[in-house]
């Protein structure tokens, strides 16, 4: 089977990624809801820098559990970075525009994880969501709820086996309001299919939780970079940029 080679720009050394502040470089802003670049290095908050609107702030619930430094997030232990109260401000705006654009730079510690375990979820608890990006063995597995789907974004869409690695990646979920989704693995198509129906059904109770479900049942360990999720369906050059 035949796997994706990172291209040099990925091949940079983590600790130049780190140092390097992603608010710094020529990211698309258009659509932005929140953004998440693990700018401090200390504290038990994680500030959502997008300055779009009021800022959905996450709370480490357990400390020790992680390593911080300046540009990265180490999930090491028993823990999660969770919004203190539902993050209504991005479940209304995808809920408006139908679309969605969920963006992670990360570095998974193992290709063991499961259940799937969660990177990025926008959840009441882990039977209802309105979308999760997931890592599920060695491969990345998304759930997006619709008037289509179950309450729990089943069925869900999923990258090939052994497309996940320990390496740095960048990992971006989109769909289009008429219901294209596609999952891009270092700027390159790794998942296509027709999601159909619409968000009106999405719950605003949800909370944004980082590396666990919102009942910590379902923990991811590896490093995060970056997460940033936009209410709007990025193009395939604009996630290359």
């Amino acid at each position: 089977m035949m796997r994706i080679a990172p291209s040099p720009i990925w091949r940079a050394s983590l600790a130049s990624l780190a140092l390097l502040s992603p608010l710094a470089a020529q990211r698309v802003t258009n659509g932005l809801v929140v953004l998440y670049d693990f700018d401090s290095s200390s504290g038990n908050i994680v500030r959502d820098r997008s300055g779009a609107g009021q800022p959905i702030d996450l709370q480490i619930t357990e400390p020790k559990g992680v390593l911080r430094s300046k540009g990265a997030l180490e999930l090491r232990g028993k823990t999660s970075v969770s919004s203190k109260k539902p993050a209504k401000r991005l479940t209304e705006a995808i809920k408006r525009s139908g679309e969605i654009t969920l963006e992670a730079w990360i570095k998974p510690a193992h290709t063991e994880q499961a259940g799937p375990a969660r990177l990025v979820t926008l959840s009441r608890n882990s039977g209802h969501r309105n979308v999760t990006l997931g890592q599920d063995g060695d491969h990345y597995d998304v759930r997006f709820r619709s008037t289509k789907t179950s309450t729990n974004g089943i069925p869900s869409l999923a990258t090939k086996d052994r497309s996940l690695s320990t390496e740095l990646t960048h990992v971006v979920y989109t769909r289009e309001r008429s219901g294209k989704t596609r999952i891009h693995l270092n700027g390159r198509p790794a998942a296509e299919k027709d999601v159909p129906g619409d968000t009106s059904n999405w719950d605003s109770s949800s909370l944004l939780v980082l590396g666990n479900e919102v009942e910590g049942i379902r923990p991811w360990k590896g490093t995060l970079y970056l997460v940033a999720i936009y209410s709007r369906d990025l193009s395939s050059a604009e996630v290359a940029a």
